[in-house]
């Protein structure tokens, strides 16, 4: 079945779309001053944020709260441990 072209999404117009574009537009501008000011990448930075509002959580919990990859969380995790940044504490 062929589609009309008056059926097909203008992206342009889209809601979800233009938010996305927005979204990525404004955590680009914050990556830019955490990176120049703080060396932190954007995962570096969600995770800190996340961590100082729920400390304590796992890994798993900031990759489910930050809507991060889970890889990319544990990427992070690992860099900020290894530069002092956070603490990490083994739950009893």
């Amino acid at each position: 079945m062929k589609r009309n072209v008056k059926d097909r999404i203008e992206l342009e117009h889209f809601l979800p779309y233009r938010l996305s574009v927005l979204t990525n537009i404004v955590s680009g501008a914050i990556a830019d001053v955490y990176r120049r000011r703080f060396g932190l990448s954007i995962p570096e930075w969600r995770v800190i944020a996340v961590l100082a509002r729920h400390p304590g959580l796992s890994a798993a919990e900031v990759a489910a709260l930050t809507r991060i990859d889970a890889v990319a969380v544990s990427r992070a995790v690992t860099r900020l441990l290894r530069d002092g940044r956070i603490r990490r504490n083994i739950a009893a």
